[in-house]
């Protein structure tokens, strides 16, 4: 599965993977809901056992999206204090 990245940081943008990507590649009736920083995929709940047992690096998505949001705003309001 191809990832989006920032331009930037080479980070993945999971704002826009997120949104465009809703349901697991192998099981195609669960919603994705975590990411492996190792292989840069996303997956469902019945996937994680296979990252996790590999000792791969594996995040929720939700709470990295949160996050992110917060650091976007504090950057907004830091860009709009120069403004």
């Amino acid at each position: 599965m191809g990832v989006t990245t920032s331009s930037t940081t080479g980070e993945p943008d999971l704002n826009k993977i997120a949104s465009a990507v809703k349901f697991c590649e192998i099981h195609p009736s669960k919603k994705v809901k975590f990411y492996c920083k190792n292989d840069r995929s996303m997956f469902c709940s019945k996937c994680i056992l296979k990252h996790t047992e590999m000792k791969h690096d594996v995040i929720q998505i939700s709470p990295k999206i949160e996050e992110m949001k917060k650091m976007i705003e504090e950057m907004v309001i830091e860009v709009e204090k120069h403004d």
